[in-house]
């Protein structure tokens, strides 16, 4: 099996107003949906076609993902 394409990756973080801004204001990346206030963010890619980063609120676990 050969992976050709990874069109998104979802982090689960515990701040999404601290995640949104590391991503958005510090490196770059654009809301597509959501933002600070919401459970759920994604976020494009800078130079990976089409990638998307997903942020999903919540507490970290060792089993999830």
């Amino acid at each position: 099996m050969n992976v050709e394409k990874i069109s998104a990756i979802t982090i689960k973080v515990n701040d999404m107003a601290r995640s949104v801004h590391f991503y958005n204001r510090l490196l770059g990346l654009k809301v597509l949906y959501g933002g600070q206030n919401a459970c759920f963010s994604s976020l494009p890619t800078l130079g990976a076609k089409d990638a998307i980063l997903n942020l999903e609120r919540g507490h970290v676990t060792a089993a999830w993902g």
